[in-house]
């Protein structure tokens, strides 16, 4: 009994320990190091060659594994710290996928996929890489790879980081149609603070990159709009322009409706930006604590049965 007092005891220590452990790698991040990304381009089996794919550093890596973004991108009101689920990191990616389609934000690198569906961008700088979608039609099939990103160099489970990075982004197929009916929402989360929202907000709709209608969202019209066109495979997009002060914004397709929030800051929201990446190595630290406490108690409990 005694045994297994101690081991229960070790097993929540570990378990306590491990919740306690930073959310970043211990080994320094390089910010200067030459790095690279390797993207491919697949589905169900399936490699796409000559698909044309964009890539921007949206954000720069300090030595400590925090993130801030930069150039073009450090002016838009999106927050990348505090983020603790993947779908928050997908409507960070679709927000700022958007605003670079719209402002005509050049690419860091453009490359080609090559026979394996693969596209490699070498001697890039350690950061955070938006990828835009890209979609490929054909016949009545179109394959959309969603916009993504990633982390350059990425940490492992040891604490050490791989500044060559390879990564499959996500995709969805299907039959088109001859027209789509697609919708703008407007959400506000700004409870305790609604007073400071404005009485209007401006939309730019855009299609492959061109802006095609500006749409003004207000209670009047539901905060919302509609429109069809036709299904021809082209990338849609929803911007928000000039974002009331003390707010920050996300917008995220869901199916054909593009969703843009607006979320409510508060002046203690400084904590410095943390990527998923880093989130999971304490995740991972959890699961293997909580396996080795388990082993623990089972090493007692058969010496116990043997004895």
């Amino acid at each position: 009994m005694k045994e297994r007092i101690v081991a229960l005891s070790l097993c929540v220590l570990i378990i306590f320990s491990a919740l306690v452990v930073p959310t970043f790698a211990v080994a320094p991040v390089d910010p200067a190091r030459p790095s690279s990304l390797t993207l491919k381009y697949a589905r169900d089996g399936r490699v796409f060659e000559g698909v044309e794919v964009r890539t921007y550093r949206i954000a720069e890596v300090f030595a400590d594994g925090t993130y801030a973004l930069t150039g073009a991108f450090a002016k838009y009101p999106v927050k990348i710290y505090d983020v603790t689920s993947q779908s928050e990191w997908r409507a960070i990616a679709s927000t700022l996928a958007a605003y670079a389609a719209a402002d005509g934000i050049e690419p860091t690198r453009i490359g080609t996929t090559d026979k394996n569906g693969e596209v490699s961008f070498e001697n890039i700088l350690p950061g955070m890489y938006l990828t835009l979608s890209v979609t490929v039609r054909e016949g009545n099939t179109v394959t959309i790879f969603e916009s993504f990103l990633t982390v350059v160099p990425r940490p492992d489970e040891n604490g050490n980081h791989n500044y060559d990075v390879t990564a499959v982004p996500k995709s969805e197929s299907y039959t088109s149609v001859e027209d789509k009916e697609y919708k703008v929402i407007k959400l506000w989360k700004d409870e305790g603070a609604s007073g400071k929202r404005p009485a209007n907000i401006i939309v730019d709709i855009l299609k492959d990159g061109v802006i095609v209608d500006t749409k003004i969202l207000s209670s009047e019209n539901s905060w919302s709009y509609s429109w069809t066109a036709p299904d021809d495979g082209s990338s849609w997009y929803a911007v928000e322009r000039d974002v009331a002060e003390g707010y920050t914004v996300t917008a995220v397709r869901e199916g054909n409706t593009f969703v843009v929030t607006n979320k409510a800051t508060s002046d203690d929201s400084g904590d410095a930006p943390q990527t998923g990446e880093m989130i999971n190595l304490r995740l991972y630290a959890v699961v293997m604590c909580i396996s080795g406490g388990l082993l623990v108690v089972l090493a007692v409990w058969r010496k116990r049965n043997d004895a």
